[in-house]
Order: structure tokens, then sequence, then C-alpha cells
């Protein structure tokens, strides 16, 4: 049995520039709380929604910013993916983010954390 499976859909009627931020902060909620509970992350990628969360750290949000750092934080350290992180190169995004500042110190913190964890596999 695969667990609980992650309904990572999202309708697209919702989806307007007033509450755009609102659905993505929803969707990554749902998929922290989805990959806080599973021991098996993988099919997150097999999904296709791994290039997509390296992507939205480009966001200028910093509730999206922070919100998909933590996602990432969850699926790092449980060791699954890391490799293809580093593929496409995640470590590189993260530490761009961290240089261009607008870190709180927490975000800081966990940044930090996905890249010792990613480089020391």
């Amino acid at each position: 049995k695969m667990g609980k499976e992650v309904d990572s859909s999202v309708d697209r009627s919702q989806l307007n520039p007033k509450n755009e931020e609102e659905v993505i902060l929803n969707a990554l909620k749902r998929l922290f709380d989805w990959s806080s509970g599973v021991g098996d992350v993988s099919s997150i990628e097999s999904r296709g929604l791994l290039v997509p969360l390296l992507n939205l750290l480009r966001n200028k949000s910093p509730a999206i910013l922070s919100a998909t750092l933590n996602v990432l934080k969850q699926i790092i350290l449980k060791d699954v993916m890391n490799d293809t992180i580093r593929y496409l190169d995640g470590i590189h995004i993260i530490e761009n983010i961290m240089e261009e500042g607008g870190f709180d110190a927490s975000m800081f913190g966990i940044a930090s954390t996905c890249i010792e964890t990613l480089r020391k596999c």
C-alpha cells in the first residue's frame, strides 16, 4: 500500500491576481502536511512536482518562499530525491535566493539546512 495520495490539483478558475498567492500557499500547506505524514515522498518527482517547487523559489512573495523552503526541507531531510534536486541545481537556486536577501532568520536557517543536507550526500 502506497499510503495517502496528495491532491496536487488546482482549479485554474480559482486563480486571479487577488487570490493567486492564497491558492499557492494552500497547495504548499497540503503538500507539506502530506510529506510530513508519509515515509516515501518519491511520488513528488513522478508527479512532476519537483521542478515547479524549485521554480517557486524564484517567487518574490516572502510567504510563498518560506512555505516552499519548508516543503523542500521536509523532502530533502527524507533523502529520497536529493540526487535529482542536486541535478536540477537546487543548491545553486537556494544559494542565489539567500544572496538576494530578504530572508528572516528562520528562513535563512531552513535554507542553510537544505544546502548542508544536499552537500553531505
